[in-house]
């Protein structure tokens, strides 16, 4: 059950159809995971997002990793340097998008993954 705190917090989640209060519960208690190898930027904008929609919360629930590329993936994305910083928030975006979706029970499909990695310029790696 959700307190007044947190209703008033995640008041637009709770009005989304998709997620609502069983949905956010599931987010609340669902434990998020950066793999240790992850670039500490994408990871950082990754548990920002996650943590903004309540993933974690009250952890001590399934572990839901958040799919963040080390750093070496990161700069074969992009190639050049100066679009490094875009690509952390591009990539720890969309790992806590994955996350929070998974937590749902409904995480991205291979069509939605196969548009993320062409216009992350994936497909040139």
């Amino acid at each position: 059950m959700l307190t007044d705190e947190e209703r008033r917090r995640h008041a637009r989640a709770l009005l989304l159809p998709e997620i609502g209060e069983r949905g956010l519960e599931k987010l609340m208690r669902a434990e998020p995971l950066v793999p240790p190898d992850a670039d500490a930027r994408a990871a950082r904008v990754a548990l920002l997002y996650a943590s903004r929609s309540g993933l974690g919360e009250r952890g001590a629930g399934p572990p839901v990793r958040l799919d963040v590329p080390d750093a070496s993936t990161l700069r074969s994305l992009v190639g050049a340097e100066a679009l490094r910083a875009a690509a952390a928030w591009a990539t720890g975006a969309l790992a806590a998008l994955d996350a929070v979706r998974t937590a749902l029970g409904r995480p991205l499909g291979a069509p939605e993954r196969d548009a993320l990695a062409e216009l992350l310029g994936a497909e040139d790696s």
